[in-house]
């Protein structure tokens, strides 16, 4: 027990330093930059035509909002209102797209229903079974399954209503 404990008081010790004070050597940015290239490639190539995004520059003084048209040159290039706007990919700081909160919805409504439909259904099991030989927890399973069915198609269509944005780059 007290060698585990050592062992693991040791680890902790060593590691937490190590996160907490890590710093990178300045000869290994130009290798996270590379890094950082390649991800901010990989977001680029998923983007589709007319998506919306909202781009902030590296130094976080400009920010850009429109309807992704295609990449030239190196270039992403943003449709806003009427006109196009060309930024260079390596003027990118962030980068977000916006979408739906559908997935979040349909989890928050099924856990909802989930809780609800098990109280209904343990609510009407004190009524029926009392004087039957039915067992409440298979009532209770039952109405919570179709409480959280319920709950989560509910949850999906509101979330489908809702835009969100999500953070893709960095």
């Amino acid at each position: 027990m007290w060698k585990k404990s050592r062992q693991l008081l040791a680890a902790v010790s060593v590691l937490i330093p190590t996160v907490l004070l890590g710093q990178t050597p300045a000869g290994s940015r130009e290798g996270s930059q590379e890094a950082g290239g390649a991800r901010l490639q990989a977001v680029l190539e998923q983007l589709v035509p007319d998506q919306r995004l909202r781009i902030e520059t590296g130094d976080g003084e400009a920010t850009a909002e429109g309807r992704y048209l295609g990449m030239e040159d190196g270039s992403l290039l943003l449709g806003i209102g009427v006109s196009s706007v060309s930024m260079p990919t390596a003027e990118i700081g962030r980068l977000w797209t916006r979408g739906r909160s559908t997935a979040r919805g349909a989890l928050i409504g099924g856990g909802a229903g989930l809780v609800l439909g098990a109280v209904y259904g343990a609510l009407i099991s004190e009524v029926t079974c009392a004087e039957s030989s039915c067992t409440t927890l298979g009532l209770v399973a039952a109405a919570g399954g179709l409480g959280a069915a319920s709950g989560a198609a509910l949850g999906a269509l509101v979330g489908l209503a809702i835009p969100r944005w999500r953070l893709r780059f960095p």
